[in-house]
């Protein structure tokens, strides 16, 4: 589908997870890149990003990878929450704060 279709941002989507679930990080995350570069303004790639660099170890792309996701959509509770734990696993307590103050705002509906 990719191959017919290369600016199928769906197909480069469900091609990462196909990846990803067979053990091929590289691959899912080449998968995503393309469809990040399809639709940039898309949390939910950014997201997927973030997850899978921190399944790989890369911590500060992660975060990276999160806070653009935010960026996209600033709504998004799993991307403040995955933004937390990153800061938190990299020591930055008071960074991780205001994403869990977030999630309280956008769960209360403030």
């Amino acid at each position: 589908m990719v191959a017919r279709e290369p600016e199928n941002f769906d197909a480069h989507l469900r091609m990462a997870s196909l990846l990803e679930r067979e053990g091929d990080l590289a691959g899912a995350l080449r998968h995503l890149l393309g469809a990040a570069a399809i639709m940039p303004a898309r949390a939910e790639v950014h997201l997927k990003l973030g997850l899978l660099y921190r399944k790989r170890g890369d911590d500060q792309v992660a975060l990276r990878s999160f806070l653009r996701a935010i960026e996209c959509d600033p709504t998004s509770v799993e991307a403040h929450g995955n933004a937390a734990e990153m800061y938190a696993v990299l020591g930055r307590k008071e960074d991780a704060r205001k994403h869990h103050r977030a999630i309280r705002r956008l769960i209360k509906g403030d």
